[in-house]
């Protein structure tokens, strides 16, 4: 079930997802494009704090999956911006396939990736389960700077994700 809210409203459904999982973190993100860079801009802060499995994927994610495979998480989190028509800054985040089957969330440039993601990832770790977490953006024109009020929930699920993957 993909679940939709704020931060503070889905950190029990993160805990009950990752809580005790060994988790790796993919973002993705275009720096060029405002607010499509927060899944990258996520990753980078995860690495400043000392998050160890993590990797910014930058413009193509595809080309960084055998970097998390090699880890054998238990859980592939991805994380990128997303238009799904809410208001700026409300995540969406469930398992990746309920998120690519769904006509309503769409990554805002990566949506043909993470179908082969998945399939790539079944079959290299059967057992690692992909999920994505997504930003709904403000501005993704280019040229554009991250929005404040993307930067500021990415700063928030940052510290939602190093307060629960922490118990790994």
């Amino acid at each position: 079930m993909v679940e939709v809210g704020t931060v503070e409203s889905l950190i029990s459904v993160f805990k009950e997802v990752l809580e005790g999982k060994r988790t790796f973190v993919l973002g993705v993100g275009n720096e060029l494009r405002g607010d499509d860079f927060i899944g990258s801009f996520i990753v980078r802060k995860l690495l400043e704090q000392g998050f160890k499995n993590a990797v910014d994927g930058d413009l193509s994610p595809e080309s960084f999956i055998d970097i998390a495979v090699k880890e054998l998480p238990d859980i592939l989190l991805i994380i990128d911006a997303v238009e799904a028509g809410l208001k700026p800054g409300i995540i969406v985040f469930g398992k990746l396939d309920e998120i690519i089957e769904s006509e309503i969330i769409v990554p805002t440039t990566h949506k043909p990736s993470y179908s082969m993601i998945k399939v790539y990832v079944k079959y290299r770790s059967p057992r690692t389960q992909c999920y994505f977490l997504g930003i709904q953006v403000k501005d993704v024109s280019f040229g554009a700077k991250m929005s404040s009020i993307i930067e500021n929930v990415g700063n928030r699920i940052v510290n939602a994700l190093l307060n629960v993957l922490a118990k790994v």
